[in-house]
């Protein structure tokens, strides 16, 4: 089993389903990786790999390609990460639309979480004025901490726990989502290892505390 992922999937979501396949399927040989410069639908299609966790953006293959097959494993929602003392950081909740006024960070992968923060905040009816920008969310942390900016932070992102750190749910008309969608060559999912891998992920995702989808051939999205 050979299984390629973005990165805020890969430790929250591909590693532990890895690890229900391997309970089930003893001396099974396996590869995790988020071979970040491949082209990850290439690779499935050369049957170097046999799962592809994705976020759906510009480029991905449409929801009709017929050499691919799409499972939806996850729905996850976006919070605001703000520094203590920050005018959000004693709310329950905020819209996205008050956040019109703030200093943004471009935060995380730019094939699709900056993508997001751009179309959502179009969605709310402004443009964020974006002054940084970080890939690793250790260095987003550290520049939300000294005040730097605020940031749209998926609920999988891992990044270190701190006093000075708040994390502020998004609520209203515009709460930005991202999709974590697994692909499999067209008629993958009738092999049996390719579907148990799949329903590992799937039990992942139920678990990481996102909103759980379930199989599908459709859609792609932000």
């Amino acid at each position: 089993m050979r299984v390629t992922s973005v990165a805020t999937a890969l430790g929250t979501l591909a590693v532990p389903a890895m690890d229900r396949l391997l309970s089930r399927h003893p001396g099974m040989t396996y590869y995790l990786g988020e071979d970040p410069e491949a082209d990850r639908f290439r690779m499935l299609l050369t049957r170097e790999r046999d799962i592809a966790v994705v976020i759906p953006a510009p480029g991905t293959p449409p929801s009709d390609d017929e050499r691919f097959e799409q499972h939806l494993l996850l729905q996850e929602p976006q919070d605001l990460l703000v520094p203590r003392g920050h005018r959000f950081a004693g709310r329950a909740s905020v819209e996205l639309h008050e956040a019109a006024t703030e200093t943004w960070l471009r935060a995380g992968d730019p094939r699709d979480q900056h993508l997001l923060l751009t179309s959502a905040c179009a969605a709310a009816g402004f443009s964020p004025r974006v002054t940084h920008n970080a890939v690793d969310w250790s260095a987003i942390a550290a520049l939300v901490a000294g005040g730097h900016g605020i940031c749209l932070l998926p609920r999988l992102a891992t990044f270190p726990r701190s006093d000075a750190l708040v994390r502020v749910p998004l609520t209203g008309d515009v709460v930005p989502t991202r999709r974590l969608v697994g692909f499999v060559r067209r008629g993958g999912s009738r092999t049996p290892l390719v579907r148990d891998g799949l329903r590992a992920l799937r039990e992942a995702a139920a678990e990481s505390g996102g909103a759980h989808g379930g199989a599908h051939s459709g859609g792609s999205g932000l």
